[in-house]
């Protein structure tokens, strides 16, 4: 006979949110991988990052401009696959937004889109004026 198979249910923006309103400090952390996120995730961090300084950690770019959706969605689909609980945040990659706007004239809500499709549930958006 098999042990039974614990349910974990991954954090949501609302329960962030509340732990917020309840005071408590809200730790997030940076990973790249599935196996630093395992651990991020057992020590209880609610929050885990995957920035795209993922170009300069672990890709061996000069910076953050040569990193791709494609990195990215390679990346973040690791942290999420790693992590059971936390709440995963992925950077868009730098101008990504900036791009698609003035080349493709996308609407700037649309962009979220190809993170979302792929069950990552928060994306945040850096240096994107998207009034000019």
């Amino acid at each position: 006979m098999s042990a039974p198979v614990e349910t974990v249910r991954r954090l949501t923006i609302v329960d962030i949110a509340k732990l917020h309103a309840d005071g408590g400090r809200i730790a997030m952390l940076t990973a790249y991988d599935a196996p630093t996120a395992r651990l991020l995730d057992e020590a209880g961090i609610p929050l885990i990052l995957v920035g795209d300084s993922v170009g300069r950690a672990m890709l061996g770019y000069d910076g953050e401009l040569r990193v791709t959706m494609a990195d990215m969605l390679h990346h973040t689909g690791a942290v999420t696959r790693g992590a059971r609980q936390a709440l995963i945040v992925a950077d868009m990659p730098m101008l990504f937004m900036f791009h698609l706007v003035k080349t493709a004239g996308i609407d700037g809500r649309v962009a979220g889109l190809e993170l979302n499709l792929y069950s990552f549930p928060a994306d945040k958006l850096v240096g994107v004026n998207l009034r000019d």
